[in-house]
């Protein structure tokens, strides 16, 4: 895969993938996006790439923090729309 394919694809999958992370509170999958895909998206020369990632590691930083005081995961919104739709669908299965 060439770099340009995988700017694109950091763009139009996992960059709109991570801020929805972001917005359920899945504090985990946001450390593992960033890990993956963050070093190119802040290597690229785009910035709204820059600004999503730079946004994501501020979040994860308040996010890690929260976690740490409340418990690993009272950050996830078990009732988010994003996260009801992949539990009707079975992408995923929460415990209750």
């Amino acid at each position: 895969m060439s770099d340009e394919q995988r700017l694109h694809n950091i763009e139009t999958i996992f960059a709109p993938h991570l801020q929805t992370c972001m917005e359920v509170g899945n504090v985990n999958r946001v450390r593992a996006l960033i890990a993956v895909y963050g070093p190119p998206a802040m290597k690229s020369g785009r910035e709204t790439l820059k600004v999503i990632f730079r946004d994501a590691e501020a979040w994860l930083e308040n996010a890690s923090q929260y976690e740490t005081v409340n418990g690993i995961g009272s950050m996830f919104n078990k009732e988010h729309p994003a996260v009801q739709k992949a539990m009707q669908t079975r992408l995923i299965k929460v415990h209750t």
